[in-house]
């Protein structure tokens, strides 16, 4: 066994080096895969520039007017939250997070600032929590964004559509914004988000 070694050892050598550089590509590969999504968004959102976004739909005579340097921080401030609402509730994160864009211009709207709510989420009769009041409207107040984002989840899975919408849309975002009621979600307007900032990616 001793010859064999000392007989062959510049093909061991040899095979070691293959099997070195083998390894390092690997963790070169993965190390490369784990940055890819937020690399990804990033060039996405940033080739948006300081521009304004203005959408419109053909379920809406109005125009959204969505600054974009507001949407990149909208954005990265919570991807993380929609992604961990999306795992527990079975939501596309991007329906959820340009939902809440569209609904608060980004954080953008005197609802959001000062209620945390950014989905304009009503009172309705159920609702026992605090409560704030905008041109005559009961919105809901929450004390975080967090509780939020948390409590639209469970609001719309608490919809009469809703079932139905998780049922035949699954994680296609695309058929949700066909699914959403006009008359609740704006689900063109939402759709021109998602394409807009890169939220697609969001769901991978």
């Amino acid at each position: 066994m001793s010859h064999f070694f000392k007989t062959n050892r510049f093909t061991w050598v040899l095979a070691l080096i293959v099997l070195g550089i083998l390894v390092w590509k690997k963790t070169t590969f993965f190390s490369h895969a784990s940055n890819a999504f937020q690399q990804a968004q990033t060039e996405k959102i940033t080739s948006l520039g300081t521009a304004q976004l203005s959408l419109t739909s053909s379920r809406s005579e109005t125009t959204l007017h969505l600054d974009a340097d507001a949407g990149k921080a909208f954005v990265q401030r919570f991807s993380a939250v929609a992604k961990a609402e999306s795992k527990k509730f079975k939501i596309p994160a991007s329906v959820i997070l340009a939902t809440a864009m569209l609904q608060s211009k980004a954080g953008e709207t005197e609802l959001s600032k000062t209620a945390n709510n950014f989905f304009a989420v009503p009172c309705e009769e159920e609702w026992d929590g605090p409560k704030g009041s905008l041109n005559g409207q009961c919105y809901r107040q929450y004390a975080s964004a967090w509780e939020c984002f948390r409590d639209f989840s469970i609001y719309l899975t608490g919809r009469e559509w809703f079932a139905q919408a998780r049922k035949s849309a699954g994680k296609d975002w695309k058929r949700w914004a066909n699914e959403l009621p006009a008359s609740e979600i704006d689900g063109a307007k939402m759709a021109a988000i998602i394409q807009a900032f890169g939220l697609e990616s969001l769901d991978q």
